[in-house]
């Protein structure tokens, strides 16, 4: 089935988000705080409870606490989704969703622990928007001019995205800064991604190269050796002929060039 890794991952959201909302019933009805559940599948800006808990930063992209949030982000996920796997493979689709929430995880951390404006404050990451947004920026890099049409317009996809990294750079001091700049983690590793990839065909290409070269090289070396031994045999044919020739009807019998001939390859007799 062409969609296997979109429905698999799209039904981990589904069954995460299900499971999270029925155990914060649960735990409202029983009257039991439901944070310790956050943290223990969010990701924590805090960078001690990052080093000592790092599990979290593969878990925090398959949860959800709100509807919009979880609704939103799926839609988006299948909508990309169905064209990124227009042009690539399904397992590509399932790798930059795990490298690029790792890569916004990453920044979200470390953002916290280095711009002044966090100090002090413990935050917490959920969501699948930055694998989401790498998926976008990797797509983005190889097809830029892909048109997305969208009711009576279309919009090409370079412009889409960058549309999308503006809106994460000047909402940043708005609300949800770690979100947005975990955003820009997301893009940012769809173009390592992309990069990576376009490196290592240039790579193997160069290698490719190399290889045929050397190849040409030994075949013609090869073919040189052929032709040598021919040449070789030739002349020790005409060489023999001048000398029976000459055991026939002696040396002045030999014309002048079979007498040049004999002096100059003298040294093959």
């Amino acid at each position: 089935m062409n969609y296997f890794k979109l429905n698999k991952l799209i039904f981990i959201n589904c069954i995460i988000f299900i499971l999270i909302k029925i155990i914060d019933t649960i735990s409202f009805l029983s009257n039991i705080d439901f944070n310790y559940i956050k943290y223990c599948l969010g990701l924590s800006s805090s960078f001690n409870y990052f080093t000592y808990d790092l599990i979290s930063l593969f878990t925090y992209m398959f949860v959800h606490f709100d509807f919009i949030h979880f609704a939103l982000n799926m839609m988006s996920f299948y909508f990309i989704s169905n064209i990124f796997l227009i042009f690539f493979e399904k397992y590509k689709l399932f790798v930059i969703y795990l490298f690029g929430g790792i890569t916004g995880g990453i920044f979200y951390v470390f953002s916290h622990n280095y711009f002044p404006v966090f100090e002090n404050q413990n935050g917490l990451l959920i969501g699948s928007s930055a694998s989401i947004i790498a998926i976008l920026s990797y797509l983005t890099l190889i097809k830029p001019n892909y048109e997305i049409n969208f009711v009576n317009f279309s919009f090409k996809l370079k412009f889409v995205t960058l549309f999308i990294f503006l809106i994460d750079i000047i909402s940043i001091p708005n609300g949800n800064p770690g979100g947005h700049i975990s955003h820009i983690g997301g893009l940012f590793s769809g173009i390592l991604f992309s990069l990576f990839e376009l490196n290592n065909k240039i790579f193997k290409t160069k290698i490719s190269h190399t290889i045929k070269s050397r190849n040409n090289k030994i075949s013609k070396r090869f073919k040189t050796n052929i032709e040598y031994n021919s040449e070789k045999i030739e002349l020790n044919n005409k060489i023999d002929k001048i000398l029976e020739k000459i055991s026939t009807s002696g040396y002045d019998s030999l014309s002048k060039f079979e007498k040049d001939f004999l002096n100059k390859n003298s040294n093959n007799l």
